[in-house]
């Protein structure tokens, strides 16, 4: 039975790109290696792995993290570790088994008890994953990209616009979507290799993500431009 008072938790998701049609071997190498890179990871990043909720989704995994843990964890240096990691697995990895992964941040209320989690802040984490802009901002960036990232509005008003060590608002762009009931705002990076000044924040020349922007025009749709790649048009009949 869940527990009769919600508790405020991050969370974070992460989802294979592509993993249908690999192939069982290949999506339980891709799975477990990216299992192994989210520990190791969570470890690098000081977050208590044993302490967080992890959910199995076949091709990904939510972590909900401990009670008392920053949301900013999850961002900075979570991200940029994993992205790394995966960056220098696909560097020796076949095309069956390279990786890359849409991750979606959010916090908020849900109810925990004995190992289980439920609450409505999952299902929007999920519709997040499943945005748009997300996924083609993935799939139009470079190979060396390796994590497409989502985040909720309340997280970039809590965290991100705050610029916090290691972490560059500028690299993050608003967009907006609808995934089945779910018409909301977020914010999404594309995270890159740059490199860190002494001050521990990417230097300005080099954010570290592709950017989207957003234009709306009346009766002619969405359209969302990816910096140095390719247009995607989303058209809105009236």
């Amino acid at each position: 039975m869940l527990g009769t008072q919600p508790e405020y938790r991050a969370m974070i998701a992460a989802d294979i790109e592509g993993s249908a049609g690999r192939g069982n071997v290949a999506l339980m190498t891709v799975r477990n290696i990216l299992f192994d890179a989210l520990r190791d990871t969570s470890a690098a990043s000081g977050i208590d792995w044993d302490a967080c909720h992890r959910s199995d989704r076949g091709d990904g995994m939510v972590l909900v993290g401990p009670r008392d843990m920053q949301k900013s964890r999850f961002i900075y240096p979570f991200v940029n570790d994993l992205a790394e990691r995966l960056r220098a697995h696909n560097r020796t990895a076949g095309e069956p088994v390279r990786i890359r992964v849409r991750m979606a941040a959010h916090a908020g209320d849900i109810y925990v008890h004995d190992g289980t989690v439920a609450g409505s802040p999952f299902e929007f984490l999920a519709r997040m994953l499943d945005a748009p802009p997300v996924k083609d901002g993935l799939a139009a960036a470079p190979v060396s990209t390796t994590v497409g990232l989502v985040v909720s509005q309340h997280i970039y008003d809590e965290v991100i616009r705050h610029g916090y060590v290691g972490i560059a608002p500028e690299s993050f762009s608003r967009v907006e979507f609808s995934v089945k009931e779910t018409t909301a705002a977020a914010w999404v990076q594309l995270p890159v290799a740059v490199p860190v000044n002494p001050g521990g924040k990417p230097s300005a020349a080099a954010s570290g993500s592709t950017t989207w922007t957003q234009k709306n025009y009346s009766r002619k749709g969405n359209v969302f431009g990816v910096q140095g790649g390719t247009q995607n048009v989303y058209t809105q009949e009236s």
